[in-house]
């Protein structure tokens, strides 16, 4: 059997320590990773944020729905939609703090339903997720915004 000099046990071993921290490094970025994803879960805002989000989407729904009916044209008020809505629930937010006034309300930006896709036409009254709001679009669909980005 052959003898392997100093310097190829040198070699060997360095590699057997490579390994091992690329194993270590794979091993701490991969806990690293599913904390972070767990953390927003631990967090009740983030499931009222969701929920405030499907709000808005279900309100887009009933406001498409009324638009149908009513040859493309937006309702002037909520109230106007609550037929085409199971649950005045959705009406408020789940982070609203003051609960005597609907959380949501119509801009007036257009009254005609699918114009553009980039005009609001329902906001979110209170920024009620860390600073921001969620915003209605003409098209249907919902963002989460800043005041400066509205």
């Amino acid at each position: 059997m052959k003898r392997q000099s100093h310097s190829e046990q040198g070699n060997v071993a360095s590699s057997r320590i490579k390994v091992v921290i690329v194993i270590g490094t794979l091993i701490l970025s991969v806990v690293g990773f599913v904390l972070l994803l767990r953390a927003p879960t631990n967090n009740p805002e983030y499931g009222r944020l969701g929920q405030c989000m499907s709000n808005v989407r279900q309100l887009g729904l009933a406001i498409a729905m009324f638009a149908q009916e009513h040859n493309g044209s937006l309702p002037e008020k909520l109230e106007d939609i609550s037929q085409y809505h199971s649950s005045d629930k959705i009406l408020f937010c789940p982070s609203a703090k003051d609960t005597t006034h609907f959380s949501y309300v119509l801009t007036g930006a257009t009254n005609v339903w699918g114009v553009s896709t980039n005009i609001i036409i329902l906001l979110e009254v209170e920024r009620n997720h860390y600073g921001r709001r969620h915003v209605l679009f003409d098209d249907g669909h919902v963002e989460l915004r800043s005041d400066s980005d509205i």
